[in-house]
């Protein structure tokens, strides 16, 4: 059986739910680098290692402890692997806020723009873009750090 990932207080969560959800935004991220950095060493010119986190790793958000704890560690996983393989590969994260996905609500779509300066929430072509700039030798000085993507949720203090 397939746990789904965990959100909740973290009392609230059990011990698999914590480790699938671990796991899948951590473990398999960690694993990929490992498989991936190798060859990248190998090859002229390095490279350069794109990991993918969110907000939450570092904006507290309610009811997702086992999902913030994972994307926390997806950044510290970046600097480490910067400070680690530097200067040949750099490592850096985009941290998306809210994203248009196939499976969100109109209700939740609205609300997520809400919450967001810009009014609106991102596209995938707007991590994209992110991804394209960290890619390019336009980043070239760049390792160890994250860009967010969240259209100013993260600078923003929401006022009920």
């Amino acid at each position: 059986m397939l746990l789904p990932l965990s959100d909740g207080y973290a009392h609230e969560i059990s011990e698999a739910g914590w480790d699938r959800t671990l796991d899948v935004s951590l473990k398999a991220t960690w694993m990929i680098a490992r498989c991936l950095l190798p060859r990248m060493q190998e090859q002229e010119g390095g490279g350069v290692l794109i990991i993918t986190g969110s907000v939450h790793s570092i904006r507290g958000y309610s009811h997702a402890t086992a999902y913030q704890a994972a994307k926390g560690g997806l950044l510290a996983l970046a600097r480490a692997l910067a400070a680690d393989y530097a200067p040949t590969i750099r490592v850096n994260a985009i941290l998306p806020g809210a994203i248009e996905t196939r499976t969100a609500t109109e209700e939740a779509r609205k609300r997520a723009a809400d919450m967001c300066p810009l009014k609106r929430i991102g596209q995938p072509e707007d991590i994209a873009q992110a991804a394209l700039f960290l890619a390019s030798d336009m980043s070239s000085y760049m390792t160890g750090t994250s860009i967010i993507v969240d259209g100013g949720l993260v600078s923003t203090i929401q006022q009920h």
